[in-house]
């Protein structure tokens, strides 16, 4: 309770003393007295009369009313307690929360009975704990105020939902070790968490795992998707599947080709395949010769076990899209490598150009259309006009600069909002050395290692660029796949079209549109334009913009520890040390001590001054009444 008493029975004074009040204005009540000329009347009648039968109290009864309460309130020791304790709630909200079961006779997900436990917990707090309200992806995110009662919390938690998202827990957790102003923080998730050198209970942290052992949590999830093509009509689509889980499973994979009737987008059945898969098996699944002028949907469909029908928990990853064109997009390499040599022609969806160094100094980027440049081991006197990567800047002048050079680089740093540093796995990243970069301010610090940043990115004039201090290149795939999805990312930032050939990642910013584009799911229900230029949501995308042809881009979103409900993962809980103690009661006798005074003062201004003025006024008139008739 926000209010209390130090001495409660204190309280016993209450009644007494109003009935001593009361028993005073009737006993001693102002009432009109009458002169009669004889003495020989009732006695006893006068007497009562005096105490009259019906009690109305006068205005100054109220006010003494008034001081009588504060000044036992004071007496008990009335206080405030105005603890101030805050709090944090954080709701694990990445896809594997979206995993459904049956129960308790409904279909429920893990985010929903995370809902629930929320709620439980927030009727457990303390009436004046003041809460703050977070979600883990795809960055840490504050719902609503900074400071909420808990039952602005409570109606804050059915307006969250769960996205297309990865799990970003560990990172948003080790933010909060240098937040002291929360006293605990407490988390929902699906994931375990690991204890460092300190007990869980010493720990502010407070973890709740969602217990999922009495519920099926085999999972089959398409896991990726691509085309290979001989020419610009007829291709190979070829897609993945994955069986997370403990009992053999089969169904069917929908080919589904896209069909333009003139009023809307329709879906038609193009190819078809069974399969059948092993716990822990993943399958690769080739359709022939097919026509690369239609974008198409591949979904896993009449799913079942040994046993029967089988309900997969996690439907959303049994869908995905992806859209083939030709490569109108191209991107010029300037330097002594050439794009075979620096294993981009991989990416044959990109029209590759090579310059040399003394053909950009003589002629610049001739290319039409070309949507970025990559400057390997060279920096031009000025920065081009045009997006442009900066790979290895050699020489002592230009707009960026290479420092001193790290042989073994460790990763200090790194801003993980960034588009750039997308999915990319730290741990597996191999640098053989990188160079601190030196730029303009207006280009910020990505990429660091303790001695300084390694990447730089910003933006001028209208235009992108990327400077980083140690090689990406040969580009190999999967072989080298934390260099890999930094290059991809660098090309997608770079020039944003280059990467829709195929497919992108749920997230993906359109950041070439403009506000008189438009970008329109055809999968959605409401088929309506999306708000914003940035994908969220796993579909395929019709998207116009003036001057141009119509064009698709493809989003999926594929992630095998979202999608492998077996193993939930686990997270490693930060230290974090904050010596919350809560503050003293605060006592309110001092107010009290005011309230009684100014109670007092009314009192005898109103009821004592008061009256005498108006008496003395009135023989001052009575005096020069009789004066005049003399």
């Amino acid at each position: 309770m926000p209010f209390g008493l130090l001495y409660p029975l204190s309280l016993l004074l209450v009644p007494l003393g109003v009935a001593a009040l009361v028993w005073a204005y009737r006993k001693h009540g102002q009432g009109k007295r009458t002169v009669v000329s004889s003495t020989f009347l009732f006695e006893a009648l006068r007497e009562k009369a005096s105490f009259r039968k019906k009690f109305r109290p006068p205005l100054r009864f109220f006010l003494e009313l008034l001081l009588l309460f504060a000044l036992i309130a004071g007496a008990a020791g009335l206080y405030r307690n105005d603890s101030g304790e805050h709090v944090a709630l954080v709701l694990d909200n990445s896809l594997s929360m979206s995993a459904e079961y049956f129960r308790e006779g409904m279909v429920r997900s893990r985010f929903d009975r995370a809902k629930v436990q929320a709620r439980t917990l927030i009727d457990s707090l303390a009436s004046t704990t003041q809460l703050s309200l977070f979600v883990v992806s795809p960055e840490l995110e504050q719902v609503g105020e900074s400071e909420m009662s808990l039952g602005e919390a409570k109606e804050r938690l059915d307006e969250l939902s769960v996205g297309y998202l990865a799990d970003n827990l560990a990172g948003a957790l080790s933010r909060f070790a240098y937040q002291p102003q929360y006293s605990r923080i407490y988390v929902v998730s699906d994931k375990k968490p690991v204890w460092p050198d300190e007990d869980a209970s010493s720990s502010s942290f407070s973890f709740r795992t969602l217990d999922d052992t009495s519920a099926t949590q085999d999972n089959i999830a398409l896991s990726q998707v691509r085309i290979s093509s001989g020419d610009n009509k007829e291709g190979n689509l070829t897609a993945s599947l994955t069986l997370y889980g403990n009992e053999a499973k089969q169904g069917t994979l929908e080919v589904k080709r896209y069909v333009n009737t003139g009023s809307s987008w329709q879906t038609s059945l193009a190819r078809s395949a069974s399969f059948s898969l092993e716990p822990g098996e993943t399958k690769e699944m080739t359709f022939k010769e097919l026509s690369l002028e239609s974008p198409y949907r591949l979904e896993l469909t009449s799913l079942a076990r040994s046993g029967g029908a089988w309900s997969d928990p996690l439907a959303r990853d049994n869908v995905a899209w992806i859209s083939h064109r030709k490569a109108e997009e191209s991107i010029t390499v300037v330097g002594k490598r050439s794009p075979a040599e620096l294993g981009l022609l991989k990416l044959s969806h990109v029209q590759w150009q090579h310059l040399s160094q003394q053909q950009y100094e003589e002629q610049g980027l001739t290319e039409e259309g070309s949507s970025a440049a990559i400057f390997d081991r060279y920096i031009p006197a000025e920065l081009p006009k045009t997006n442009a990567l900066f790979l290895l800047p050699e020489g002592s002048s230009g707009p960026l600069v290479s420092k001193v050079f790290v042989p073994d680089a460790e990763l200090s740093a790194w801003n993980t909002t960034h588009p750039l540093l997308s999915y990319v796995n730290f741990s597996a990243l191999s640098m053989n050395g990188a160079y601190v970069l030196e730029g303009p301010t207006w280009m910020e610090e990505e990429l660091s290692v303790e001695e300084g940043p390694i990447v730089l990115a910003g933006e001028q004039g209208g235009y992108r660029y990327l400077g980083f201090g140690f090689d990406l290149f040969p580009f190999t795939g999967k072989r080298a796949p934390a260099l890999s999805v930094l290059a991809l990312n660098a090309f997608g930032w770079l020039a944003p079209t280059s990467h829709h050939s195929l497919y992108v990642q749920a997230g993906t910013t359109l950041s070439s549109l403009d506000s008189t584009s438009t970008v329109t799911g055809l999968d959605r229900a409401e088929g309506e334009p999306t708000e914003s230029s940035r994908l969220l949501v796993p579909d395929l995308y019709l998207v116009k913009e003036p001057g141009k042809s119509p064009d698709f881009v493809a989003v999926n979103f594929f992630d095998g520890s979202e999608s492998n409900l077996l193993e939930s993962g686990s997270v490693l809980i930060p230290p974090r040390t904050v010596s919350f103690e809560p503050s003293s009661p605060q006592l309110l006798s001092e107010r009290l001590a005011h309230v009684a005074l100014v109670l007092l003062l009314l009192d005898f201004f109103f009821f004592v001054l008061l009256p005498l003025f108006r008496s003395k006024q009135r023989r001052e008139l009575r005096s020069g009444e009789i004066g005049g008739v003399a």
